[in-house]
């Protein structure tokens, strides 16, 4: 290990089971079970100003960044591992708002960080990590853990508020079941381009730093050079390397060309001229200061150093102040734009590599495979178009049938209308020419562009570097082996100018026939299909049966257990279970890299957060229609889709991580994936159906908003049996009444969902996670302090209680709350237009003075329950 360190010249070591139980504390820290460790290199500088342990855990702080070891072992019980998980959430929670890095063997699967499947552990884990605002650092699936045959993804990564780059696996052995992982801190990722163009291409030119006047001044001096004459072969080639050339000076006059190799790397998001002036402000302080080092008893050497470390001092301020606001910025755009930059800087976090970076090197290989060469056509020998209508072929005089060439040449109206086509801002091919420079000269000089095409077609020829291709191979995921061609997706960017029902025996006599006549159609129509890459999915019910044996073009076609069609993975059995676990995944991706923008104190508002969460809802339901019967028939496949759901509803209502499915889905107001999947088939039954005789067609909209009611109803249904969030089910037992509420809706605070829940600061919630002695209330001492006790009964509180009783003339008590979280219910408001204000403006104000009560409480309790803390000597 120590060897390993030296190699990748290593800093910091997260250890998980160390070989080594003891060392000295100014680099080493040990959990208290001595099953995990933090130690810091001897190669290192770094020095931490803190550090403490738990049983499992241990943590050193860096000034801002706390960095947390943990291990949990396998055998343990799933109470004894919740028991582990929150006396690792109290920790991290109490080192604040700093920067967080924690890693280590969790023994906990999920799909979120590379897993094949999710467990209890993997949910519990899961939970946590959004509760916290932590973000999984794992990219792609490479296993951590390797015994014999068996692999899995046990040790994993998470982040918050820190930029971790290059995290990978290392191939080194570790003489253990685990392998070592090794990631960075840094900004600067390592390039990986070449620093050169492959086939001397240059790079192209910079679209974005175009200069329109110099454009139209180039159009107006110069001309295309076109040759004239009859339209042959070489002219047309001719006429096709003259526009060209052409479109290049274009470039050349207008735009400058891009630097070759990797792009350059781009200021920070939070630099700015006054830290650029203070960082070149401390590196003259510091060459003066290390200048006065080299002599001994310089005069002025304590001077330098005040001045330097005065400077350094100035400089961190100003980077970390412009950091909190470009933070505080970015989480205002949320508001203002949840498709903007926020939200494309999550998604970026799904690009695990550039487009082509795990095909670099065997792009050959891969080509060979994915287009194997066929038989070269002389198109020579071909014969010319001909006029097929005999009428127009029919001459009266001579009474006989003349075929001639007629090949209609394409207009100034085409042409116009492909320009148009061209999409701004799209990568060019080969040439570098964008799609910017040719619409431009198509305007300019439409007769010339049009000859040049026209040339080429009654020539019948394509210009050769028209033919050329920049291919890109795409990694289908990153569960495809990288080493296998069938695993890429090909990509060519030319030049801009240019099912079963029989098994066994009998289904083999029935299939391959029709396989082979395909094939030979194929031929004869100049096409060909890759024959290796062909699969079949068998669709049967049958336990036992004869697999076929299937061929085309002499190439057997392999069976697999499901195959994608059209997006949605069809399995043997037609369960459609492959294809909601494949979903489930992509969604649980999409909500762990979402969370990022939703903290649990911070971040954008409910509504951002609601608009935010629709991503995962769309991912969710792909093709509903097509599988929602049949996967809402298995619990275990509702439990599938409706886990995504939850991740994002807890970050919508800022909850803690054990409050349940049904309780956060209501308060956030998101119905369950598989009720809005039957809504969604039955929208499109509806509206594919024909109208009844004499009947006027419902609109889409009409249509949406009496499924809509019909989904609230099975909710409301669902609801009302559940075992699970009695408490937030006590406070809002009608379901529509809630979603359809006559109070403003205000944003769920993270005070407030304490309140909803149950799940907070609450002697009997902690006493239930271990984090207190007993549930009994701190502060009057009544034997059981739940959320009811804290809000309605203590006496600590009372004061706080007594502005809204004396607005409802009594005491508050939990009777009261359905009205007033819901308001009067509609039906039920006075016709009358000054009478339902009123009515409406008292209830806004009942709902304001319990969202104020409910805030003064909780936040007094907090500080109550920090002190207590303090006291004990808990941390």
């Amino acid at each position: 290990m120590f060897q390993t360190a030296v190699d990748t010249e290593a800093d910091l070591l997260i250890i998980s089971e160390p070989f080594r139980r003891c060392g000295d504390e100014s680099r080493w820290c040990f959990s208290e079970d001595r099953l995990s460790a933090v130690a810091t290199t001897s190669r290192t500088d770094m020095t931490h100003d803190a550090y403490g342990s738990g049983n499992g855990f241990a943590w050193m702080s860096f000034r801002n960044l706390t960095v947390f070891s943990c291990y949990s072992r396998p055998g343990i019980t799933i109470q004894e591992y919740s028991l582990f998980l929150s006396d690792f959430e109290a920790a991290i929670r109490g080192r604040g708002a700093c920067e967080i890095l924690v890693a280590g063997d969790f023994n906990a699967w999920s799909v979120e960080w590379g897993s094949r499947i999710n467990n209890h552990r993997g949910s519990l884990l899961s939970d946590l990590v959004n509760s916290l605002g932590l973000t999984v650092v794992n990219t792609g699936s490479t296993p951590t853990f390797r015994r014999a045959a068996a692999t899995s993804v046990i040790d994993v990564t998470f982040s918050r508020a820190v930029e971790i780059v290059d995290w990978r696996v290392l191939e080194a052995d570790s003489l253990s079941d685990h392998s070592y992982v090794f990631y960075k801190t840094a900004s600067q990722r390592l390039a990986t381009h070449s620093a050169e163009p492959a086939n001397n291409e240059h790079s192209g030119w910079s679209v974005t730093k175009r200069d329109d006047i110099a454009l139209a001044e180039y159009f107006t001096r110069y001309h295309p050079e076109i040759p004239s004459g009859e339209p042959t072969v070489a002219k047309a080639l001719a006429s096709a390397t003259a526009y060209d050339r052409y479109l290049v000076g274009a470039c050349e006059a207008s735009m400058p060309r891009r630097r070759p190799g990797p792009p350059r790397k781009n200021p920070v998001h939070w630099w700015s001229e006054e830290i650029a002036d203070l960082r070149r402000k401390c590196l003259a302080l510091r060459r003066r200061y290390q200048a006065s080092l080299r002599h001994i008893d310089q005069p002025g050497l304590e001077e330098c150093r005040t001045a330097y470390l005065t400077a350094r001092r100035d400089l961190r301020r100003a980077i970390k102040a412009a950091k909190a606001k470009c933070w505080s910025e970015l989480c205002d755009q949320v508001d203002h734009d949840p498709w903007g930059k926020p939200y494309r800087i999550v998604m970026k976090k799904f690009r695990s590599c550039p487009p082509g970076a795990d095909s670099r090197g065997n792009e050959s290989t891969i080509a060979d495979f994915l287009f194997p060469a066929a038989a070269t056509t002389n198109w020579d020998e071909a014969p010319s178009p001909v006029v097929l209508n005999i009428f127009e072929a029919f001459d009266p005089v001579r009474n006989t049938l003349e075929f001639t060439r007629a090949i209609p040449a394409f207009t100034s109206a085409e042409l116009v209308r492909a320009a148009k086509r061209l999409t701004s801002g799209k990568s060019p091919g080969p040439s570098g020419i964008p799609n910017e420079i040719i619409k431009a000269s198509v305007v300019r000089h439409q007769r010339t562009v049009l000859q040049v095409f026209n040339d080429c077609l009654l020539a019948l020829t394509f210009p050769p570097q028209w033919k050329r291709a920049r291919l890109v191979l795409i990694r289908k995921g990153p569960e495809k082996p990288a080493d296998q061609p069938s695993s890429f997706r090909p990509i060519c960017m030319l030049d801009n100018s240019v099912g079963v029902a029989k098994t066994g025996a009998l289904l083999e006599n029935a299939v391959n026939p029709v396989l082979e006549l395909i094939d030979a159609w194929m031929r004869e129509k100049g096409l060909e299909l890759a024959h290796q890459k062909s699969e079949a999915v068998l669709l049967t019910r049958r336990r036992a049966y004869t697999p076929p044996n299937l061929f085309i073009g002499g190439h057997q076609i392999g069976l697999r257990p499901s195959l994608r069609y059209l997006g949605v993975f069809l399995d043997q059995r037609m369960t459609f279970s492959v294809h909601v676990t494949t979903v489930a995944k992509k969604a649980a991706r999409s909500a762990a890299a979402l969370s990022r923008l939703m903290s649990n104190t911070k971040g954008p508002c409910q509504s951002k957060r609601r608009l935010l969460a629709s991503v995962v809802e769309s991912q969710l339901l792909y093709a509903a229609p097509t599988w929602i019967d049949t996967a809402a028939a298995s619990a275990r496949t509702v439990r599938n889709l409706v886990r995504p759901q939850r991740a994002m509803a807890l970050r919508i209502i800022r909850a803690y991580r054990t409050v349940s499915d049904e309780a956060a889905l209501v308060l956030a107001g998101l119905p369950p994936a598989d009720l809005l999947g039957m809504e969604r088939k039955r929208i499109r039954a509806r509206a594919a159906a024909p109208p009844m005789q004499g009947a006027i067609p419902p609109s889409k909209a009409t249509i949406k908003r009496q499924e809509r009611f019909e989904t609230n109803i099975r909710w409301q249904a669902r609801w009302a049996s559940t075992t699970k969030g009695s408490w937030t089910r006590k406070l809002l037992p009608d379901l529509n009444r809630w979603l359809g509420r006559t109070v403003p809706k205000m944003p769920l605070s993270f005070h407030m969902t304490q309140a909803l829940t149950g799940h907070g600061c609450f002697q009997q919630y902690l006493f239930k996670m271990g984090r207190a002695n007993s549930p009994q209330c701190t502060l009057c001492y009544y034997e059981d302090d739940t959320a009811e006790h804290t809000l309605f009964d203590c006496v600590y509180f009372a004061g706080l209680r007594e502005e809204l009783g004396n607005r409802l003339g009594h005491q508050p008590s939990i009777e009261d709350i359905p009205a007033i979280l819901c308001g009067p219910e509609f039906e039920s408001l006075p016709t009358d237009d000054a009478e339902r204000n009123s009515v409406l403006r008292n209830a806004e104000e009942d709902f304001r003075l319990f969202y104020k009560m409910v805030e003064e409480i909780m936040t007094l309790k907090e500080d109550e329950e920090r002190r207590r803390q303090a006291g004990d000597g808990r941390r």
